[in-house]
């Protein structure tokens, strides 16, 4: 059959598209062309558009599928098994012959919509294949009749299918002879390089503007148009605004934020979102910091939260408010021509500046994370390389959405995959929780150890049956929480990490790679280096660098100025402030803040460690350590706790049976009711110092 032909009917049956361009096949003796493999047209498209005649690597098991027959009649193919790695010297053959080969790692098409297992003779092949690798990611097909996915998810009859032509690899590249890690970083490679209010546009064209995405509370539901509208419709507030001014945002978790978020964006402005636990004072520090001229709020929202009297506190901004928003017929007619027509939006770069996230966190003046488009957007694909969500899903985000865990991966990524999303206004309402996300059958849910705690204790038994993943983030998972819900829901925790500074995911365990103890490996295009640390045995300093790393501070000795970004050994290197361990299989361990270190007579102690001996013995409490000044030592441990009945005796001997080191002891106990905490539920260490100091 002639490819012309072939290529006519593969557009009639998807809307398909090309980004990148082929390699010059004349010029190479031998090509590898490795892709992804969503569905039987995968191989179809790839005969029809490569250069000659490729060769393809086909599973026992496909080659014995009666529909894969006739398919396999038009194309030259060579059969191997997945028990025989020794099979693919065939294929090596062919190769050095000077043949163009394809390659589906996965060896089947996969019925998640993301990546499946790969097998030892795809490795095998890659790494002997001694010529240059093509590697090719195919996004859409997965949602097509040809696809193999299961009936709760979204079929379309002619989906929108995108190839990426992405850049040759060379023999010398450190991913060759892994292809579980080429195919994740070919994953990141085809993100989107749109901003993203068109990111989330053409999703919305991908997965149905009408489609009911995401949820409040109350049951109100908000589809892609209705969002991409509104926060179009609310352009008006800010029309006046420098075009390089922020926009501070001031609002709870509902679909409206998202709304306001969007139209933000589709100006070309950058959000910046305020953090109103912060208080008054912290809230003018921040607007000060990044140059905030403008508030967007509800008076609704803040009667709710008995903070109406914070903008008399705050008159050096402007405030705007969503209940005076009263749209025109013209507004909406423009609103309603752009969404036809979003050609005439102003153009936004990668590397322009999306939000600005603050964190002091917890440690002091409050700092100004400046995150790109492209940063954001780098890490929605980076988390989606490693974790199989899909739009059969159903997240389920208390987490604040001024905390970048709760935006980027809480909500931006949904959006950007067409997964339904439950926006839930507090994670302090523990009773609330565990009921909702069994009566809107949730399926994914986020949280820090402490909101996890909380939520498990006040769940019944089959409040979570539903649920398919739960991650930790944001700060230790304590071993009891985890405990917790193996033992009470059947459920295993997996542990992630990451910084604002991040946008914010850098690790995560996942059902392919899980170690407990660590915070998993790293996820794609993102790479590690550790710094020694005198006083540390192990491991060092974490610093980062890759796509997700920010453009820089807003600080508060230098406002409105982007400071670069703060490394120990140079760009493009960030320091995390962190201390870590990378294990030889990969996975990173988290040894704790180099803040949340004591050195007590010069050796480096783990306040972490001082905190879990608490936990051991009362997994019902919370438990803080801090470093005070000491005269003979430099510095003392002091454990802040709400059980009055903990002694350093207690701790001795627990520290005795887990034969920890009796340097990790507290010398002082300040007994509190409650640890002061911060909104993405860490813990508050400027408050928790101030308590130890008064001991």
């Amino acid at each position: 059959m002639a490819k012309w032909l072939v290529r006519f009917c593969l557009h009639l049956l998807t809307r398909l598209s090309f980004v990148g361009s082929l390699p010059n096949v004349q010029s190479h003796q031998g090509l590898l062309v490795v892709a992804n493999h969503q569905s039987l047209l995968d191989g179809i498209i790839l005969w029809a558009y490569l250069p000659e005649s490729p060769l393809f690597v086909i599973h026992q098991q496909v080659a014995d599928s009666i529909r894969m027959r006739f398919i396999l009649r038009a194309c030259d193919y060579v059969v191997v098994e997945s028990q025989n790695p020794t099979s693919m010297k065939a294929v090596i053959k062919a190769l050095r012959s000077g043949r163009v080969v394809v390659l589906f790692p996965e060896g089947r098409v996969t019925n998640t919509g993301a990546l499946m297992k790969v097998y030892d003779g795809a490795n095998w092949l890659i790494k002997h294949a001694k010529v240059p690798i093509f590697p090719v990611y195919l996004d859409g097909l997965a949602w097509s009749y040809f696809g193999a996915l299961s009936k709760d998810q979204p079929r379309f009859l002619r989906p929108s299918v995108t190839v990426y032509w992405l850049p040759l690899i060379t023999i010398q590249d450190p991913i060759h002879g892994d292809a579980a890690a080429l195919l994740k970083q070919m994953m990141v490679d085809a993100r989107s390089r749109a901003g993203l209010w068109l990111s989330v546009y053409r999703a919305a064209k991908r997965w149905g503007v009408f489609r009911q995405l995401v949820e409040d509370g109350d049951g109100n539901r908000w589809s892609y148009w209705r969002l991409l509208w509104q926060g179009l419709v609310l352009r008006g507030l800010w029309h006046d605004l420098p075009a390089t001014e922020k926009v501070g945002i001031l609002l709870p978790n509902r679909p409206l934020t998202l709304a306001t978020l969007l139209g933000v964006w589709s100006t070309g402005r950058s959000a910046a979102l305020l953090n109103i636990t912060a208080g008054a004072a912290g809230i003018a520090a921040a607007c000060e910091v990044a140059g905030i001229k403008r508030v967007v709020s509800s008076r609704a929202f803040l009667a709710a939260i008995n903070a109406s009297a914070l903008p008399d506190a705050m008159t050096q901004v402007e405030w705007l408010w969503l209940e005076d928003v009263k749209p025109t017929w013209q507004d909406k007619k423009i609103a309603l021509l752009t969404l036809l027509a979003p050609s005439s939006l102003p153009t936004v770069m990668p590397d322009d500046e999306a939000v600005v996230l603050f964190t002091s966190g917890s440690e002091g003046k409050p700092k100004g994370v400046s995150l790109s488009h492209d940063n954001i957007l780098a890490n929605v694909a980076q988390t989606c390389a490693v974790l199989d969500f899909s739009p059969a899903d159903k997240f389920f985000i208390a987490l604040p959405l001024f905390h970048s865990f709760g935006l980027t991966v809480g909500a931006l990524l949904p959006l950007l995959q067409g997964i339904p999303l439950l926006l839930f206004t507090s994670p302090l309402h523990v009773k609330v929780i565990p009921e909702l996300i069994y009566d809107r059958n949730c399926t994914v849910l986020f949280g820090s150890s402490s909101f996890l705690s909380q939520w498990g204790r006040s769940a019944s038994h089959f409040d979570f049956h539903r649920l398919r993943y739960v991650i930790a983030g944001a700060e230790k998972l304590q071993p009891a929480v985890r405990e917790l819900w193996l033992d009470k829901f059947a459920i295993l925790i997996f542990e992630g990490y990451g910084v604002t500074e991040t946008a914010p995911v850098i690790a995560v365990n996942t059902r392919h790679a899980n170690q407990i103890g660590t915070v998993g490996q790293l996820v794609p295009a993102l790479k590690a280096t550790l710094v020694p640390v005198e006083g540390l045995s192990e491991g060092g300093r974490l610093h980062v660098a890759g796509l997700n790393v920010m453009r820089g501070y807003y600080l508060a000795d230098a406002p409105t100025k982007l400071s670069p970004v703060p490394s120990l050994i140079g760009a493009p290197w960030y320091d995390t402030g962190d201390l870590a361990k990378l294990e030889d299989n990969g996975m990173l361990r988290i040894l704790g803040r180099q803040k949340r270190f004591a050195k007590v007579g010069g050796e480096m102690v783990s306040l972490a460690l001082t905190e879990q001996l608490a936990y051991l013995l009362d997994n019902a409490g919370q438990h803080g350590a801090v470093a005070v000044p000491d005269v003979y030592k430099g510095e003392r441990i002091v454990l802040v706790t709400t059980n009055a009945q903990l002694d350093r005796t207690q701790l001795a001997s627990q520290a005795k049976a887990a034969a920890v080191p009796e340097i990790v002891l507290p010398k002082a106990f300040v007994v509190v009711e409650a640890l002061p905490l911060l909104g993405s539920g860490k813990l508050d260490l400027v408050a928790l110092t101030n308590l130890a100091m008064q001991s």
